[in-house]
């Protein structure tokens, strides 16, 4: 299922939509046409503007319950009870009966901004899982290496053990951990996976499909360099879909306490939206901080590394001090990758 007709879209779009490869820059119209949620919100109100379901006249459907009521007594032909269960019917759709409502519900302005607001939601998640699933990639990779330590730490324990330099608690100890970080490996191995169909589910592929996932794009320097807290504060307000069904709603409603709390709704949207603005800012700032320690940490590393290959070329280390260093160099590069992407998700 699809959400646009063939022709809404160039072959060439629809070519590259449906190969095997997922780009970054196509997340955006693969949700559009594929998310099976979106593609289901978006055909319905497509069939329903087509059936003449938006824009009700309100006095239309208030005559509706009038002539309901009249065809139901008619219908009852003097049966008592039927008249009054036709009463009691009347009763409860005029009770019910509210202008408001009616203008809301059957707007057709207000149900596209509705669906539009759960695409650009769904877009946002998309992306996050995408980062969080290369997060858990880079994960795997570290826990790979701790793994590697753990083992090599329970096989000195053992030896130590066979001629009496360690005990069996300290056998068991190194046993444990390395236990452990092969369960934490095997833990890494289904979290990726299970985002990893959860993600190609929600773009339109099967869950035993095998796509190229994305590469997650790099946190450009002078993104960060013309971030404006004034000026993407306006664009945020501007640009809030949530904001923007509100002050429709308010436009749509007649009834003064509707007003009243929809226009106190939408002033308390406005502050929020620049409170979460002004926290995001806060917290690209804490990343970019945790990126620069990153960069120091892998620098650290490396010394230590090559620190360690020169002692083990003059004998003064053995090769398990040497490896611990190498791995402990190749983690910090990963936590460092692991710091780039924090700050593009902090961004994007």
């Amino acid at each position: 299922m699809q959400t646009s007709y063939e022709r809404e879209r160039t072959a060439e779009e629809w070519a590259s939509l449906r190969d095997n490869t997922i780009s970054w820059e196509e997340i955006d119209a693969l949700v559009h046409e594929y998310n099976p949620t979106v593609s289901s919100l978006w055909i319905n109100f497509r069939d329903s503007d087509r059936r003449g379901s938006y824009n009700i006249d309100v006095e239309s459907a208030r005559s509706a319950i009038e002539d309901a009521y009249e065809k139901a007594l008619l219908a009852a032909n003097g049966n008592a009870v039927q008249e009054a269960l036709a009463e009691l019917q009347y009763q409860s759709n005029s009770n019910t009966f509210s202008a408001d409502a009616v203008a809301q519900n059957s707007d057709r302005e207000l149900a596209k901004l509705s669906i539009e607001q759960t695409e650009k939601n769904t877009i946002e998640t998309i992306k996050k899982s995408f980062i969080s699933r290369e997060n858990g990639i880079l994960q795997r990779q570290i826990d790979a290496f701790n793994l590697e330590d753990a083992r090599s730490e329970k096989e000195t324990a053992e030896r130590k053990k066979a001629v009496g330099q360690a005990t069996e608690i300290d056998v068991l100890t190194a046993k444990a951990a390395a236990d452990q970080a092969e369960l934490q490996l095997m833990g890494d191995d289904s979290t990726v996976k299970k985002t990893s169909e959860l993600l190609q589910v929600s773009l339109g592929w099967k869950v035993n499909a095998e796509p190229v996932f994305p590469t997650i794009p790099e946190t450009a320097r002078e993104s960060i360099e013309q971030i404006s807290l004034s000026e993407d504060t306006k664009k945020a307000v501007d640009n809030n879909l949530s904001l923007q069904i509100n002050e429709r709603k308010l436009n749509l409603s007649e009834g003064e306490a509707n007003r009243e709390n929809l226009s106190k709704r939408i002033e308390n949207q406005k502050e929020k939206i620049q409170s979460d603005l002004l926290s995001r800012y806060q917290s690209l700032k804490q990343a970019l901080d945790a990126q620069a320690q990153a960069v120091l940490q892998e620098e650290n590393a490396r010394k230590n590394y090559e620190k360690a290959e020169r002692s083990l070329q003059l004998g003064t280390i053995s090769v398990k001090a040497r490896n611990k260093a190498k791995n402990a160099y190749t983690i910090a590069g990963l936590q460092k990758k692991q710091a780039d992407l924090k700050a593009y998700g902090r961004i994007s």
